[in-house]
């Protein structure tokens, strides 16, 4: 692990340099090309695992477009229940469109391009804070009274997808991990399963190499059929398995899940133009101290502004990258609310103490 990894833009000289591993380690960098000078009035789709909202949430800061949009009248259609565990402060959809896999996310592009409906009938129920609520199994949280609400918040989220699609110039797309259960009565991935495990209808599904190739292949055809020259971002979240449904253990289980989508990634850069890939993983891999204390999982603050600072450096022009790298680092993402407070308190403390 690296105590001070950092991200070197567009130098074909540390390029050269990072090569050999010796020199790697006198001057830990990750050297990447300047790939695009996209303007801050192009707009942005980001869609994925839950990564995907910890770049949206600083992009957003440095007031970029990014899409799916939040529709502001949404929220009467979700029950008030789970809009209270936000993790953003205040509640909106963009945790709705979180895709974990990349058999949800081809669902997703699939749905977006009229190659697949979503089935009125595909709803299941289930207890959720003393009540019995209305969920939809092909995207995350989505918990309504009525089907009628359930099928309009369907419609609307489509029609933000279709629209971001439509007018964003790049697309990120985080791919998160291989493990995913299928609600077989209608051949259905679901968002979310904790709450379903052990219910017969339910089948387990540790996708593999060639399963996940193809619904990411799926994906970028179906794109690519519309949209030839849109600039797709690929990224491997860092963010390891919070519990894993295979035979294996957890760690084992993210190695194997994070290998097989890096993989995929590789495979494809080969054969699509306008492709590219941000190594959000690697970073965070080697690089000591970027997870949150308190789980472990999600990277902090600091490490998500470096990854995003870098990423608009080699995407976007100058004064986008300016706009990132002069947010303060606390606040840009804050994915665990409740114990926020006490991490910003840790890490202020040394700040203090020099002061």
């Amino acid at each position: 692990m690296f105590d001070k990894l950092s991200f070197s833009v567009g130098s074909s000289v540390s390029a050269k340099r990072q090569k050999a591993w010796k020199r790697v380690v006198r001057t830990p960098e990750l050297a990447v090309p300047k790939e695009l000078s996209l303007s801050a009035s192009d707009e942005v789709l980001a869609i994925g695992s839950c990564f995907v909202n910890e770049i949206r949430a600083v992009l957003e800061r440095a007031q970029l477009n990014v899409h799916p949009a939040i529709d502001p009248q949404l929220g009467e259609l979700f029950v008030d229940q789970v809009k209270s565990d936000s993790a953003w402060g205040a509640w909106d959809e963009r945790e709705h469109y979180q895709c974990f896999t990349p058999f949800t996310v081809r669902q997703e592009m699939e749905v977006a391009f009229g190659i697949r409906e979503h089935d009125p009938d595909a709803i299941l129920t289930r207890r959720f804070k003393g009540r019995s609520v209305l969920v939809d199994p092909y995207r995350r949280l989505v918990y309504a009274r009525s089907k009628s609400d359930l099928l309009e918040i369907r419609r609307r989220m489509n029609q933000q997808l279709r629209l971001g699609l439509e007018k964003s110039e790049i697309l990120i797309i985080t791919l998160g991990l291989v493990e995913a259960f299928k609600l077989k009565a209608f051949d259905v991935y679901l968002s979310e399963y904790r709450s379903l495990i052990g219910d017969e209808h339910i089948e387990f599904v540790n996708g593999t190499y060639e399963q996940a190739l193809e619904a990411i292949t799926v994906s970028l055809d179906l794109i690519r059929s519309v949209y030839p020259q849109k600039k797709i971002v690929l990224t491997v979240s860092p963010i390891p398995i919070s519990r894993t449904f295979s035979e294996t253990d957890a760690i084992t289980a993210t190695m194997r899940g994070k290998s097989i989508l890096r993989s995929c990634v590789d495979t494809l850069l080969q054969q699509y133009d306008n492709l590219y890939y941000w190594p959000s993983y690697e970073f965070a891999m080697w690089s000591d101290n970027v997870f949150r204390e308190d789980d472990l999982r999600h990277l902090r603050p600091e490490a998500v502004a470096a990854i995003t600072t870098a990423f608009c450096r080699a995407f976007f022009t100058d004064d986008v990258a300016e706009r990132v790298a002069s947010l303060s680092w606390i606040g840009n993402a804050t994915p665990s609310r409740n114990r926020w407070h006490k991490l910003v308190d840790q890490l202020s403390r040394p700040l203090r103490r020099a002061g």
